[in-house]
């Protein structure tokens, strides 16, 4: 039987909210429209893109995974080796019988935490991929929970970037070639069309803004981009420049308290999410990320499409995103950061030929376009594999 005129495809992601992953997820769904039958979205969590989920495909099913958080809600989640691979192997159980009850012929367990789905898919036979966004401390917790060390070698492995193909490779010790590459996808169209919606702003028309767009947490180095913005407020620069961070997270009222004692609040906005944050990221003099880690930030990407400068530190995948065509600087490296920034904004302006280059380069490399036939090629040559010949569930 051809495995696209099955029974139903299954893609498993770990919430709903704006984060990376989830809009990658929405776009897998969306790149599925070639294949006849049905679709299914199984969500870990809930969030803002609930029904971005529902509207990327036509017979699309929304489920909620079982055992939410398994036994990490009964106090092991800061346990060791047992309890972890005690919890994982609950979620495996809830995850085959999904897969049992929807008739899956294919799953695309989108993320690590979706790895219970992958391990569960192979259990049954049933051909699957897993696409991992992961790194720093992330790889290490979700390897022991759910025990990729011994994932089958029937489990096909996406990486985001090459920082995290490594990772992979070493952690599971799987040759790094075996590993496909696909990175994140931004619609470029979509960004750019939504960047000319009016949409009010108590900044003033002449400001000078210098964004960050991200979870507010310590992955994302919120605070190091406080620390920087001091430096570069401190140093002379004009009036209207503000600092503008998008995004919600667990730091989010510290860092309002730290920057309002440090005198700072006036200048330096913690907005919170916005549905819309393209006009603003539009307006932008720099774009600034500060991340500790980071696989492969979109934000990076919806900038360069913006034609917007990006300063960054020199972290996970951003140099592979960037190719050239922004500013890197040493990870954790607040003062020379700031001095850059602090150059762009007297400039007003960055170098014409680095924004351009960006914009070329998003578009040509990274656009939803080139996205779409990776993932439905990579869903074909699962599907068609050899070990794909076993009966489905």
């Amino acid at each position: 039987m051809d495995p696209l005129h099955g029974d139903d495809l299954v893609l498993v992601s770990h919430d709903a909210t704006r984060t990376g992953a989830p809009r990658v997820a929405i776009e897998i769904l969306r790149s599925w429209t070639c294949f006849p039958g049905h679709r299914h979205a199984v969500l870990k969590g809930g969030g803002p893109l609930l029904a971005e989920f529902q509207a990327s495909s036509d017979h699309l099913t929304m489920h909620s995974a079982p055992f939410r958080e398994s036994l990490c809600r009964l106090g092991f989640k800061q346990a060791r080796r047992g309890p972890y691979a005690l919890a994982g192997r609950f979620d495996v159980i809830g995850a085959r019988w999904v897969l049992r009850f929807v008739r899956a012929t294919f799953v695309y367990a989108n993320t690590l935490v979706s790895a219970d789905f992958a391990w569960a898919a192979s259990e049954l036979g049933v051909p699957s991929i897993l696409h991992c966004h992961e790194l720093g401390n992330y790889i290490p917790t979700f390897v022991r929970r759910y025990r990729l060390h011994r994932l089958p070698q029937d489990v096909s492995l996406v990486a985001v970037s090459t920082a995290v193909q490594r990772t992979l490779a070493d952690v599971l010790g799987r040759d790094v070639s075996g590993i496909r590459l696909i990175p994140p996808p931004v619609d470029v169209g979509r960004v750019r069309q939504l960047a000319r919606q009016d949409t009010s702003s108590v900044l003033p028309q002449d400001a000078l803004l210098v964004t960050a767009c991200g979870t507010v947490d310590e992955r994302k180095g919120s605070d190091l981009w406080l620390e920087m913005a001091k430096l570069v407020l401190s140093s002379g620069v004009p009036e209207r420049v503000f600092f503008v961070w998008i995004g919600e997270g667990s730091w989010l009222p510290k860092l309002r308290e730290r920057a309002s004692r440090m005198g700072l609040d006036r200048r330096v906005l913690f907005i919170g999410s916005q549905e819309n944050p393209y006009p603003l990221l539009s307006r932008s003099t720099v774009f600034t990320l500060t991340s500790r880690w980071d696989p492969f930030p979109i934000a990076v990407l919806e900038a360069m499409a913006l034609g917007v400068p990006v300063v960054a530190f020199r972290v996970g995948g951003v140099a592979e995103e960037l190719g050239g065509c922004g500013i890197l600087c040493g990870p954790g490296e607040v003062q020379e950061m700031a001095a850059h920034v602090v150059r762009l904004v007297r400039e007003e302006a960055g170098s014409h030929e680095m924004v351009k280059g960006a914009q070329g380069r998003v578009s040509a490399l990274y656009d939803v376009a080139q996205f779409r036939p990776r993932v439905q090629n990579l869903v074909r040559e699962t599907l068609f594999a050899p070990a794909s010949g076993v009966s489905p569930a």
